[in-house]
């Protein structure tokens, strides 16, 4: 008799720290146990929100729900880059460009690594035709090598301003035409036609178009980024 009851007590003993065990893992931190039993959910940003991060305006470039844990946004500003070297246009792709190893390394530092998400291979970068796409309606000229933006919304198309993007031009040849910026004796005050390697977007109240024959070097650029939610609260 006293044998059955050890044996009984040593159970419930048993079972009661199985339980208390149990219970506390799972109200644990475990990541295993949230994400199996408690899926998180985030703020909500639409298309043209305006979004501060890091002291600057941004505007949102894609939708995003509440299961997404990133945003992708655009530079309310415009950036000129003189001071890190990018004075002038760039003759490479943009892939293998200054200006994408200075947004992927340097801004991207300044802006917190952490706070960045890579989406197909960026954290940071410029506007591409994927972009494009999802937002206006254009029309090609292969003569010109020149896109004709309609319906462009203003966050994207601002009046009176042009900004580099990450689409490669035309492999196309021009008479009397630069495809190369040092050729040109003077990029600044000289009288000359340029064709890019990529587009700009140029905009007025009137057209905007995403052209590769230009008349000045300069470059001014608008990032884009990816930041995770949790880094915007």
């Amino acid at each position: 008799m006293k044998k059955k009851v050890i044996i009984i007590i040593v159970a419930i003993i048993l079972i009661v720290g199985l339980i208390f065990v149990g219970f506390n893992i799972f109200n644990s931190k475990s990541d295993t146990f949230k994400k199996i039993f408690h899926k998180e959910t985030y703020a909500e940003y639409h298309k043209g929100d305006v979004i501060n991060f890091k002291d600057q305006e941004w505007y949102v470039l894609y939708d995003s729900d509440k299961n997404t844990d990133y945003v992708t946004l655009l530079s309310a500003d415009i950036l000129y880059l003189a001071d890190e070297g990018i004075e002038n246009v760039f003759n490479e792709v943009y892939e293998i460009s200054p200006l994408n190893k200075y947004l992927e390394g340097d801004y991207v530092k300044q802006l917190g690594s952490d706070n960045l998400v890579e989406i197909h291979g960026y954290k940071a970068r410029l506007l591409n035709m994927d972009d494009l796409k999802n937002t206006v309606s254009y029309d090609y000229d292969e003569d010109e090598d020149e896109y004709t933006l309609t319906d462009c919304p203003d966050y994207i198309c601002l009046p009176e301003v042009t900004y580099a993007t990450m689409i490669d031009t035309a492999d196309k040849e021009f008479v009397d035409v630069y495809t190369n910026v040092n050729d040109i004796e003077d990029p600044i005050f000289g009288d000359y036609t340029l064709h890019l390697k990529y587009y700009n977007l140029t905009s007025t109240f009137e057209t905007a178009k995403l052209e590769s024959l230009v008349d000045d070097a300069s470059i001014i650029v608008r990032p884009v980024i990816n930041v995770y939610k949790k880094s915007l609260s």
